[in-house]
C-alpha cells in the first residue's frame, strides 16, 4: 500500500488535476467562475485567473510598493486587478476553441504542452501507414511556422478522400494551358506563371461523384495539384497544377483517381469496404 502511495504521489497528472481543483476551489469564492457549469472549464479559468494575479504581483513587486516608479504609483497593482481579472473572465470564457480542441492553459510563460499525435494506419489515397494526420503544422521544422499553410493534413480541400475507395478512369491525353486568375480563385497574392490548368474529359471518369472532384487526382509522376482550384469545366475536369520537375505537358497520357458516385446498390464510398469492390452491387437479394 506505501509503494501505491509513492507511485500515485510521483504522477505529474493527478498532482496537476488536484492544483487545478484546489485554484477552482479559491478563485469561486471570487465570483469570477459564477456562471461557468462545466467543470473543464472553470478549472481551465481558475488556472488562467490564478498566473494573471500572479503576474500582476510580480510587476508590482518589480515598480515598487511605494512611491512611483516606470508610470506605476502605489496601489495601482490592486487597481489593475480589478480590471484584469474580469478581463481574463471575459475573453476566455468567450473562446470558441473550448468546444472543438483541448485547451491546456500553462502554468508558467513557457512549458510542456502534450498532446495526442494521430497517425494513419493504412497507406490509401496519397497518404503513408505512420504518417501524422495534421501535415506539416506539427511536422519538423515548418511546425506552427509563419506564414506557413497547412499542407498534407486530414482535414483542408481534397483532404476528405482518405477513407473513400478510389477508382482509376481511363488513361487519355490531358490539354495543359495557361492559368488565368479564375482558375486560381482570382487570388491576387498568386504567381500566375508557376500554376497551369490540366484538362481531362469527365467521359474518361464515369459516375464521378460530383460533390467530391476536390478529393480526384492524378497518377502521372510527381506533378503537385493544387486540388482547391479543381472544377469542372464543360465536358472537362479541370485540375490546377504547380509548374515543375515532373508536371504534366500537354497530350501527356493522364489517369484521374476519382471516386464514384452511390447509388442505391452500388456503393463508391466507404461502405463497400471489407473486400467488395466499389463497381460490385452489394444489394440484398
Amino acid at each position: 500500500m506505501e509503494i501505491q502511495n509513492l507511485l500515485e504521489s510521483s504522477n505529474s497528472f493527478k498532482s496537476l488535476q488536484a492544483d487545478s481543483a484546489k485554484l477552482a476551489e479559491k478563485w469561486t469564492a471570487s465570483g469570477l467562475l459564477e456562471g461557468i457549469t462545466d467543470e473543464r472549464v472553470a478549472t481551465n479559468m481558475a488556472m488562467i485567473l490564478e498566473n494573471q494575479a500572479k503576474q500582476i504581483v510580480a510587476e508590482a513587486n518589480n515598480t515598487g510598493a511605494s512611491g512611483t516608479s516606470a508610470g506605476f504609483t502605489a496601489g495601482a497593482g490592486e487597481q489593475w486587478a480589478g480590471v484584469a481579472l474580469p478581463l481574463v473572465r471575459k475573453v476566455f470564457a468567450q473562446i470558441s476553441a473550448q468546444d472543438f480542441v483541448s485547451v491546456q492553459p500553462m502554468s508558467l510563460p513557457s512549458g510542456l504542452v502534450f498532446y495526442l499525435d494521430f497517425k494513419y494506419g493504412t497507406t490509401a489515397n496519397g497518404r503513408t501507414d505512420g504518417d501524422n494526420m495534421y501535415g506539416n503544422v506539427t511536422d519538423g521544422a515548418s511546425k506552427m511556422g509563419e506564414d506557413v499553410d497547412p499542407s498534407g493534413g486530414l482535414y483542408g480541400a481534397g483532404q476528405f478522400g482518405y477513407t473513400i475507395n478510389g477508382v482509376s478512369g481511363t488513361v487519355a491525353a490531358a490539354a495543359v494551358g495557361a492559368a488565368k486568375l479564375k482558375d486560381v480563385g482570382f487570388d491576387a497574392g498568386i504567381t500566375l506563371a508557376e500554376y497551369e490548368t490540366v484538362s481531362i474529359a469527365l467521359s474518361t471518369i464515369p459516375n464521378y461523384d460530383v460533390e467530391g472532384i476536390r478529393a480526384f487526382g492524378l497518377t502521372s509522376g510527381s506533378v503537385v495539384i493544387n486540388k482547391q482550384f479543381t472544377k469542372i469545366s464543360g465536358s472537362n475536369l479541370v485540375f490546377v497544377q504547380t509548374v515543375g520537375a515532373g508536371d504534366i505537358t500537354d497530350a501527356d497520357n493522364v489517369q484521374v483517381t476519382y471516386h464514384k458516385q452511390p447509388t442505391d446498390n452500388t456503393r463508391g464510398d466507404f461502405e463497400a469496404d471489407g473486400g467488395v469492390a466499389v463497381d460490385t452491387s452489394i444489394s440484398i437479394p
